[in-house]
């Protein structure tokens, strides 16, 4: 056998020890097919084909732009890399063309040989865009690739030279068995997937023996040494796709990963260089030119992608993306198309035009929504129609796309099979167009029953902030905004444990973050877990997903009794750690399996959060399920970690500086606050530097929301997906003389956001009526169609997201904390002076707020007349009012259910 490699001698003569072997490297292109199969239909997964495009193009094209170039360049200085030997016909005159990587398709050789694996990529690419083209979903997938065999075989059968050549039946079996893979580490194996990957095998091990068989390689051992190799590449995917090999958590992966395809492009054009140069050599024999040879390939391949496809990939994404957007902008219709002939029909309000499909000509045809019958029309070719029109040949460039008849026939055997099998013709099932854009909305008949939930819970996020959140600022606008929220305790777990079981801490027994009073083994103990409301919407068919942070106390590695790290019932996903405040060096529970994410840019929690988010909403769009996805960040908790990008912004940003701000006189304040000390200079720069970190921090919780509410529109999915924004508690910088801290009543520490968007709420409303963090539980079980138990001790806010007239609303806030808190571990532990109050009890009405403290202070203010609580009037307030608002607390104290909801 004649080496494009070693100069036309022959390498079985060059390494006689190596030549069997060397035989079978031909099976890596199978699994290079194999593993192109799950990127390539990840890559595609929730994108349009012209994205899809851009993001192949971006990838595929910079590094094989410079192999070809590269490849002309060593030619004419060292006439090395001619890979078709000294016979070569004039590879000068091949180089435009095969710039393109189309040069196969129009029967010029490639420079390179191995260029023709890209060629049969290309077909992949098609496939996969026109699968896109109607949107990606699970049983779209199946269908396809079960297409995708089944006329693979009907055209080898019936040798038809454009199905072969458009389906490669000899390498379908790999692209599609990457493809069911892909489905597998999706959404869990599956019989059929499993069926598909069988087939797929044997397919593959027969193709791989027929490949081998005329090489004489290894006489009477090729038989089974290729089913090996092939079982062990299904093998490995198998345990790619199950998730088995998570553990290997290197990140030197990542660059190898990225060296793969500039090493496939070089490695023969690089080899062919050093031996043309070096072989024979006195120093370099036969065999110690194999490692310069793969050093200096593994140089080249790592200098083309540092040095030529990260900064032209940089430069190629936006500008490709852009131009995009432009064609998609100016190329949109005016206006929907008219009929041919009759009258112009007219949509009802807020339903689409129908979607191209594919229909035959002549008879009745039929509509693929319910048997509506379209109008007969003349006999004509196989077309493209849009909508139930009738088709004139005369006029057939308004309507009609006419192809030539040879190309018609295998055109439509081709797309019919493989997109229509595939689904494209069903209607309602999620795919992509349904109401996608920011302000879709979908016909009555079409709303899904049970509307999303995604819920944005951020930690010790304050009411100043917001004004730095351009997408909660725009939810604002198109949702309502309560302005009287309030929470039931200023602290993370007693917080998150009452927005969970929508109960006061007196009822849920969590009062702290740490046992014995509070923290995740207590409200594990005391049963909160069997009564949040993610265990009440997965009983009721919903997808739940919580993702960041749980309770604290939460490890991911506890086991509870099992073998798996611990996930609490009631949650379809978890995405959760434990410590996570810094953004950065922690470990992840997916799903239970535990994986650790450093220092690296990417590993950044939210961005991670962001990305997992992301697919849930695709993976649950797909399955038809409602689903409910509750975003739990740290951010901007203490030590507040802006994301990467957001480091340096926000430079001249300075703390709020309300009539509280570093109050002149708080002796009339209590005794744990009465002595703290006014903020010196330093000490004001020290809470401007917290700010600004924090205002940097919310950027990538802001983008989070953007991304989100995108994913959603993207998938048809926003006119029946609720969006909620809200924190646990809020907090105080300055205010009253406190530096950093959030344990107070104050209003700093008590009132936070909570904004709502999606079906039926008004936009751009405020509500002014006052609600708590104990109605978030009952609120999402009605938006889920469920009625909210007794147990409860909050009221749903469905009544008022809907603008309906409610009497006998609530006018009161309880708030009550245990303090004071002096747990070291404690990430909320307060600073010195950052306030650290003890035991108290609280009342907040829409004028007044009042605080009982364990230790015999009070606290009045008349927020009438003095909003920023600046002058306590517990000694002047009237004794009525005094004893009113004692039994308010003392009813509150021990209130249960029907009991608080009455208050």
């Amino acid at each position: 056998m004649r080496s494009t490699v070693w100069a036309g001698r022959d390498a079985q003569k060059i390494f006689p020890e190596l030549a069997p072997v060397a035989h079978f490297g031909y099976l890596g292109v199978e699994l290079f097919f194999l593993i192109s199969g799950f990127v390539i239909l990840m890559s595609a997964w929730g994108r349009r084909p012209g994205d899809f495009a851009v993001s192949r193009v971006v990838r595929i094209y910079p590094a094989y732009w410079f192999s070809v170039l590269l490849g002309l360049v060593l030619f004419l200085t060292t006439g090395a890399a001619v890979p078709y030997g000294p016979d070569d016909p004039d590879p000068v005159g091949r180089v435009l063309p095969n710039l393109t990587m189309l040069q196969e398709g129009i029967g010029v050789k490639p420079l390179e040989v191995v260029y023709w694996t890209l060629w049969v990529e290309l077909h992949f690419y098609v496939l996969v865009a026109l699968l896109a083209w109607r949107g990606i979903t699970y049983n779209r997938c199946v269908t396809f690739m079960v297409s995708w065999l089944l006329l693979g075989a009907y055209a080898h059968e019936a040798g038809n030279a454009f199905l072969e050549k458009a389906l490669f039946p000899t390498m379908a079996p790999y692209f599609i068995g990457g493809m069911a893979f892909y489905l597998i580490h999706r959404y869990g194996p599956n019989l059929v997937l499993g069926l598909v990957i069988g087939a797929c095998w044997a397919l593959g091990v027969h193709y791989g023996v027929q490949g081998i068989s005329g090489l004489n390689a290894w006489p009477g051992v090729h038989e089974w040494v290729v089913p090996t190799v092939v079982t062990a590449l299904y093998l490995i995917m198998a345990l790619v796709a199950t998730r088995r090999l998570a553990w290997l958590s290197w990140r030197g992966f990542t660059i190898l990963g990225a060296l793969t395809y500039p090493l496939y492009l070089l490695h023969e054009m690089v080899a062919r260089a050093i031996v043309k140069q070096f072989f024979p050599h006195p120093i370099l024999d036969r065999l110690t030119i194999l490692p310069v040879i793969t050093v200096a390939v593994l140089l080249a391949a790592y200098l083309v992608h540092r040095l030529v496809e990260v900064p032209l990939q940089a430069l190629m994404r936006p500008r490709l993306k852009a131009a995009l957007a432009q064609i998609r902008r100016d190329g949109a219709p005016a206006s929907a198309p008219r009929p041919l002939r009759g009258p112009v029909r007219r949509r009802p309000p807020g339903t689409r035009p129908p979607r191209p499909r594919l229909l035959p000509c002549g008879g009745p045809r039929r509509s693929g929504r319910r048997g509506l019958r379209g109008p007969r029309g003349p006999r004509c070719s196989n077309l493209v129609a849009v909508g139930p029109v009738r088709c004139s040949t005369s006029r057939w460039s308004e309507r009609c796309v006419m192809l030539g008849a040879e190309q018609r026939r295998w055109l439509a055997a081709l797309v019919a099979g493989v997109l229509l099998l595939a689904g494209c013709a069903e209607t309602g099932t999620g795919g992509r167009g349904k109401g996608g854009g920011k302000n879709a909305s979908a016909a009555p008949s079409e709303r899904a029953k049970k509307p999303n939930i995604v819920y944005v819970l951020t930690d010790d996020l304050s009411w100043d902030l917001v004004d730095y959140m351009p997408n909660v600022k725009r939810l604002q606008r198109r949702g309502l905004t309560f302005s009287n929220y309030f929470v039931a305790d200023t602290l993370c777990c007693p917080s998150r444990a009452t927005i969970l079981t929508g109960k006061y801490p007196h009822n849920t027994g969590v009062l702290s973050n740490d046992p014995p009073f509070g923290g995740f083994d207590v409200f594990n103990a005391k049963g909160n877990e069997q009564s949040t409301f993610a265990a009440a919407l997965q009983k009721a068919g919903y997808r739940t997903a919580l993702m960041g942070k749980y309770l604290n106390g939460y490890e991911p590695t506890k086991a509870q009794g099992s073998s798996r790290t611990y996930i609490p019932p009631g949650w379809s996903e978890w995405q959760v750690t434990g410590l996570g405040y810094a953004n950065y060096n922690y470990n992840l529970n997916g799903n239970g399996t535990l994986t650790h994410y450093g220092r690296k840019p990417g590993d950044y929690l939210n961005t991670v959060l962001g990305a997992k988010a992301t697919d849930f909403v695709n993976r649950s769009a797909d399955s038809g399920q409602p689903f409910l996805l509750q975003m739990s960040t740290f951010t901007p908790h203490a030590p507040a970690t802006p994301a990467p990008e957001d480091g340096r912004s926000f430079a001249n940003v300075r703390a709020p500086r309300p009539p509280g701000f570093n109050e002149p006189d708080i002796s009339d304040k209590p005794g744990w606050l009465r002595k703290y000390p006014r903020l010196r200079p330093r000490r004001l720069k020290e809470i401007d530097a917290a700010f600004r970190q924090r205002v940097r921090a919310v950027q990538s919780v802001d983008r989070m929301i953007g991304q989100l509410e995108a994913a959603v529109n993207a998938r048809g999915a926003g006119a029946d997906t609720y969006f909620v924004f809200n924190s646990d508690n809020g907090y105080h910088l300055g205010q009253h003389r406190l530096r950093e801290g959030k344990l107070t009543a104050y209003d700093t520490d008590i009132r936070v956001p909570l904004v709502v968007a999606g079906p039926g709420v008004p936009a751009g409303r405020t509500e002014a009526r006052f609600a708590q963090n104990t109605d978030i539980c009952p609120t999402f079980q009605e938006l889920a169609g469920l009625r909210p138990p007794d147990s409860v001790d909050g009221r749903s806010l469905v009544p008022l997201l809907h603008g309906q007239q409610v009497n006998g609303w609530r006018s009161t806030a309880f708030i009550e904390h245990r303090g004071p808190n002096y747990a070291h571990d404690d990430p909320d532990l307060p600073r010195k002076y950052g306030g650290n109050p003890p035991t108290y009890e609280a009342v907040r009405t829409a004028g007044e707020l009042y605080v009982e403290y364990e230790n015999g202070d009070r606290e009045y203010y008349d927020l009438a007349r003095d909003p920023h609580e600046l002058g306590n009037m517990w000694g002047q307030a009237p004794a009525s009012r005094k004893a009113e608002l004692r039994s308010v607390i003392t009813s509150y104290r021990t209130c249960g259910g029907p009991n608080c909801r009455d208050l």
